[in-house]
């Protein structure tokens, strides 16, 4: 196995250091009961334990669409939850959001709120959540739009004209994973496991993610054969029906474009 997707400790670490850095003292973590989201949780408890930030994780159903119940126990929580985290695909994810800005929960002057695993970034987000979207934190496994090099400009441009809308991150990052298996099979001049797993232990090209090798380091064990450089940027929508790739970055710090780390609603 070779991944060039960032893994959920790649992703759970930015959002646990993040969460620290904005100044959230309190979590509700809502993740759907799938091997994504429990892995999810998995991952992301252990780095708000090592912040000491304090938090409650809910499991739901992954088909589950209304949650009203259960945003009204987070709204007498005491004391109170200052960051509202969600691990869910798009079914449950979109009724979450929209419920959550209607229940006046978050994105709120005292909550905020965040999504992680894709759907914020899907092209069918803003028609779904309308204005509860602006002011949400999600992950775009992309290079920022200011590092896009000529193969990401090349396929943004490809992939927009066609289907009439930008590219998520992932698109790019499927696109790339064909091109470096084929990178791959022409440098192996073979299509036998063997040859081809040798060969990509020695990749070493530029696309439209980013430069990509893979580590050969078993320390932690999930570093095999991973792209352990796969750019993950947290960005926060400061209005509606805004492009991933538009949205302002707030962490990491060294790539961010604002000075802010959240932006409360309001300000």
């Amino acid at each position: 196995m070779f991944r060039v997707a960032p893994n959920q400790a790649l992703i759970a670490t930015k959002y646990g250091d993040w969460i620290a850095a904005a100044g959230f003292k309190n979590v509700a973590f809502m993740f759907e009961k799938t091997d994504g989201g429990q892995s999810a949780r998995d991952v992301l408890l252990p780095v708000l334990d090592k912040h000491g930030v304090k938090y409650e994780a809910v499991g739901a159903d992954p088909n589950s669409t209304e949650f009203t119940a259960q945003i009204e126990r987070f709204k007498t929580k005491q004391p109170p939850f200052d960051f509202f985290m969600t691990a869910y695909s798009e079914a449950g994810a979109y009724p979450m959001i929209s419920q959550s800005h209607t229940l006046g929960f978050a994105p709120s002057a005292k909550t905020g709120i965040g999504n992680s695993g894709g759907p914020a970034v899907d092209p069918t987000f803003w028609k779904n959540v309308g204005e509860a979207g602006k002011y949400l934190v999600t992950e775009i496994v992309g290079l920022p739009k200011s590092a896009w090099n000529d193969k990401t400009k090349a396929f943004v441009a490809a992939y927009t004209k066609k289907y009439g809308h930008t590219p998520s991150p992932q698109a790019i990052e499927n696109y790339d994973a064909m091109l470096v298996l084929i990178d791959a099979i022409a440098r192996a001049k073979s299509t036998d496991g063997k040859a081809l797993i040798a060969a990509l232990e020695k990749t070493d090209i530029v696309l439209g993610r980013g430069r990509y090798t893979f580590s050969t380091s078993k320390q932690p064990d999930w570093a095999y054969h991973q792209f352990m450089n796969a750019p993950v940027a947290l960005v926060q929508y400061s209005k509606v029906n805004q492009a991933a790739e538009d949205a302002p970055i707030v962490w990491p710090r060294d790539i961010a474009d604002v000075k802010y780390t959240y932006l409360k609603p309001g300000q």
